[in-house]
């Protein structure tokens, strides 16, 4: 994996996603809108920015099973703050 964009801190810069579009594209690819936000101001704003891809089905799939396994690994912790026995 590439090398994560960071801030002067070396912190690692992470945009909150707000929202996103899937539709198909080309015949034989996916179009994936993303929308973000890059500040405070925006979150508060509900004003966000996008940005569109387009990925193969092979990615489109794996970028799935990547996520589904991300999420299924934090639901399985205990929430921030508490103990687990």
């Amino acid at each position: 994996m590439s090398k994560w964009e960071t801030d002067a801190q070396d912190q690692i810069i992470l945009n909150p996603v707000v929202g996103y579009e899937t539709a198909p594209a080309a015949e034989s690819s996916v179009a994936f809108r993303i929308l973000f936000v890059s500040s405070d101001e925006q979150l508060r704003s509900g004003k966000s920015e996008a940005i569109q891809l387009v990925l193969s089905p092979v990615i489109a799939r794996q970028m799935a099973e990547d996520l589904q396994a991300v999420a299924a690994h934090l639901s399985s912790l205990a929430p921030p703050g508490t103990r687990q026995n």
